[in-house]
C-alpha cells in the first residue's frame, strides 16, 4: 500500500501535465464534480484514492494532495491519519 502511494506521488511529480495522466488506465484518473468541484483523483490500489488539487504556476503544474480516501463498503471516510502517516513517510523517503 505505501509502496503504491509513494509510486503515484512519484507519477504525479514527474507526468508532464494532468492531461498525461488520462493515459495510464490502472490510475483510473478522473476530474471530480459536485462538492468536490476542483478536485482530482487518481486510484492508489482498490481500497484507496488520492484526491488532489492542481494549480498552473508560470510554466509548471502545482500539485496539492488534499486527501487520500478509503473505499470501505461503499463508504468513503477521510483518513487523517493516514494522510499524516503518508505525508511522514514521503519525507523520510525524500531524505533517501
Amino acid at each position: 500500500m505505501v509502496n503504491n502511494y509513494i509510486k503515484r506521488i512519484d507519477l504525479l511529480e514527474n507526468v508532464s501535465g494532468v492531461e498525461s495522466l488520462y493515459t495510464y488506465n490502472a490510475l483510473h484518473y478522473e476530474v471530480l464534480q459536485g462538492d468536490k468541484k476542483g478536485l482530482e483523483s487518481i486510484r492508489v490500489n482498490d481500497q484507496y484514492r488520492i484526491e488532489f488539487s492542481t494549480v498552473r504556476v508560470e510554466s509548471e503544474t502545482v500539485v496539492t494532495i488534499c486527501n487520500i480516501l478509503e473505499y470501505n463498503m461503499q463508504i468513503v471516510r477521510k483518513d487523517k491519519r493516514l494522510i499524516e502517516r503518508f505525508n511522514s513517510i514521503r519525507k523520510i523517503a525524500a531524505v533517501f
